[in-house]
């Protein structure tokens, strides 16, 4: 049986794990130059900090998580004040999931993960979050997520 083992090791071919690391490193640079594509939903800014663009952050500015649109794109859970301040709220968007928090005029990306895949009928934005999405939101929310009436104000404040 020991010579089984020998034999299937040395048969295993040794370009693997090159090229296991070769697709990584593609598929990272890949990763890295759609999020620097300004027509994406996410930009990388000079400073680094990712920033929703486009149709994330036009959802991000007027859709209300107590009134969801069935057709949108973007699916936006909780609204919540943050400790530090600011106005933070979840997202879902095709296999995006998120949380962006508002900072001046923009909506910076706290945490961006893979989306779970969706079984069945359409589900709200904040439910059955990824973990790191759910912890972002866990570690800076201040208070209780906001009802339908602070999110319209909030809305009308522009998320101040």
């Amino acid at each position: 049986a020991g010579n089984v083992v020998d034999l299937a090791q040395r048969r295993r071919p040794a370009w693997r794990v090159p090229v296991y690391a070769l697709a990584a490193s593609l598929l990272v640079l890949a990763a890295s130059l759609w999020l620097r594509n300004t027509g994406g939903p996410v930009r990388v800014q000079d400073d680094g900090r990712l920033v929703a663009t486009g149709e994330l952050a036009r959802a991000l500015d007027v859709a209300l998580a107590s009134a969801p649109q069935p057709r949108a794109r973007t699916a936006v859970g909780l609204s919540f004040r943050a400790q530090d301040g600011h106005v933070c709220r979840s997202f879902t968007r095709g296999a995006l999931a998120g949380l962006a928090c508002r900072e001046g005029d923009a909506w910076a990306i706290a945490v961006l993960s893979h989306a779970a895949a969706q079984t069945g009928e359409v589900r709200q934005a904040g439910s059955a979050l990824p973990p790191e999405v759910q912890a972002a939101i866990d570690a800076r929310m201040q208070g209780d997520a906001f009802n339908a009436t602070q999110e319209r104000a909030a809305r009308a404040a522009h998320w101040r």
